[in-house]
């Protein structure tokens, strides 16, 4: 029977000759364990890592989304993230598992994004900013329990009255004038729970 250690090292090896790293965190430590070539792509100093070190590794420009998309993660139990490190644009998913005495641990792989990656998935980006931007509904998408305004189209703008700058603010911040309204308390809700909140009728004050 072949040696556990020998074959971890084939897994390495292959993965390493894939372009992958792979990571673990330690939900409970908040610590971050990442593999040698994970170290590099992440752009971090060590194996071991906290949390907060390898989102500050992020590009400032999207710092905020992998924040967000890693503590969705957490409720979800699954990450598929694609963001611009200061070295590299990643793709990095991972998996949330919990073990016989309840601790949780996210177990996963980074990738870099090749520059052909990169422009195929610009490409499928770009046409979904455009649907989104040409459609004739109001549409919005809101980012982790603080509700940031991550897309907001013309038409939704429109709604509230406001421009483009609110994008990237909370949405109590960017409009205020929800206040005292049950929309934020309902946004709340489903994030929570996850459930589809649904009205075939009703009106806005």
């Amino acid at each position: 029977m072949q040696d556990n250690g020998l074959r971890n090292e084939h897994i390495a090896k292959a993965l390493q000759a894939s372009g992958i790293g792979t990571w673990h965190w330690d939900l409970s430590t908040g610590k971050f364990y990442v593999d040698d070539f994970a170290r590099d792509l992440f752009g971090i100093e060590s194996t071991v890592q906290s949390y907060q070190d390898v989102i500050n590794s992020a590009d400032k420009k999207d710092s905020l989304l992998a924040d967000r998309a890693f503590s969705t993660a957490i409720i979800t139990g699954v990450l598929n993230l694609k963001y611009q490190t200061q070295k590299n644009l990643l793709h990095v998913k991972g998996q949330k598992v919990i073990n016989d005495v309840g601790s949780e641990t996210f177990y996963g792989t980074v990738q870099a994004i090749l520059p052909e990656d990169n422009t195929s998935f610009l490409k499928r980006q770009k046409a979904l900013q455009d649907i989104i931007e040409e459609s004739t509904v109001a549409i919005g998408l809101y980012l982790g329990r603080d509700l940031v305004i991550g897309v907001a189209n013309s038409v939704m703008l429109n709604f509230w009255g406001k421009d483009k700058s609110v994008i990237g603010k909370r949405l109590e911040d960017g409009v205020p004038e929800l206040e005292g309204q049950p929309f934020l308390q309902i946004l709340d809700d489903v994030y929570t729970t996850g459930q589809v909140y649904q009205i075939s009728d009703g009106s806005a004050n």
